[in-house]
């Protein structure tokens, strides 16, 4: 009984501001933030068998266009120093590599023989079999599954999609915050010019009534925050066969002795 009782002086303290959801509540401020001028427009082309998705199948630059948000940019990128993202149309779903170039990828292993020998070896030992003979971007799922340092990350995607936009999924703290960033989508689309555009909605601050109604539920939104940043890829020519000179790079003492030529 005494629950009970509380429970209704709760309601009756909340009833005057539950009142007043009607005229303030799911107030959403939506800032104009279009894409930038030199954007061209979304290309009216689509994925095969999905009018709803965009088709984005294609080679990028990994360096975004100026007026890009940097941290936008950064986000599809799986690590720093792209030369090229690819995506690859695989029947109902898409595959997203990200491409460094051979100098990096060789940068990257002297580095790992200088500060861990074994874990040299251990990459040695494996990429030799595959990054020493021409790779095509199409053929990098071997690569892919080498330990670091590797020429390319994959990522595959089964597309949502609405209204020729890719959903790509979430980011949090994109960029410096006016608010507590609660929800950022981000989008995929292709423009007119064959570059791949990112979208990503935030809600940069948000004001909540504070009722408890169990776990996982939310009080009505008083005020709500939106923004939007943009991005974009240029596009990149298709690469030449994809090589690592594996004679520049020092051979494993474990692999000298057994006399391996390479």
């Amino acid at each position: 009984m005494g629950g009970r009782v509380a429970a209704m002086a709760q309601f009756a303290r909340l009833l005057p501001i539950l009142l007043l959801v009607p005229v303030l509540g799911g107030c959403v401020r939506e800032v104009d933030t279009p894409p930038p001028a030199a954007f061209p427009g979304l290309d009216a082309a689509r994925m095969a068998g999905r009018p709803d998705c965009p088709a984005l199948a294609g080679r990028y630059s990994g360096v975004a266009d100026a007026g890009s948000d940097p941290a936008l940019a950064q986000a599809l990128l799986a690590e720093p120093g792209a030369d090229a993202l690819q995506v690859v149309d695989a029947g109902n779903s898409l595959q997203f590599a990200s491409w460094w170039p051979p100098a990096a990828v060789a940068s990257a292993a002297r580095g790992l023989a200088g500060s861990d020998r074994d874990a040299y070896a251990r990459w040695w030992t494996a990429a030799r079999e595959v990054l020493s003979r021409p790779l095509q971007p199409q053929a990098s799922a071997a690569a892919s599954d080498l330990p670091r340092p590797t020429p390319v990350r994959i990522g595959t995607v089964t597309p949502t999609c609405t209204d020729g936009w890719m959903d790509y999924g979430t980011l949090v703290d994109m960029g410096p915050p006016e608010g507590p960033r609660r929800a950022s989508r981000l989008r995929l689309a292709r423009d007119t010019g064959g570059g791949l555009v990112l979208r990503n909605d935030i809600e940069v601050d948000r004001i909540e009534i504070p009722l408890w109604c169990g776990d996982g539920c939310r009080g009505p939104t008083l005020y709500a925050k939106r923004e939007t940043r943009w991005a974009r890829f240029p596009p990149a020519p298709q690469a030449d066969a994809w090589t690592l000179d594996f004679a520049a790079l020092p051979t494993p003492i474990n692999a000298a002795a057994s006399g391996d030529p390479r």
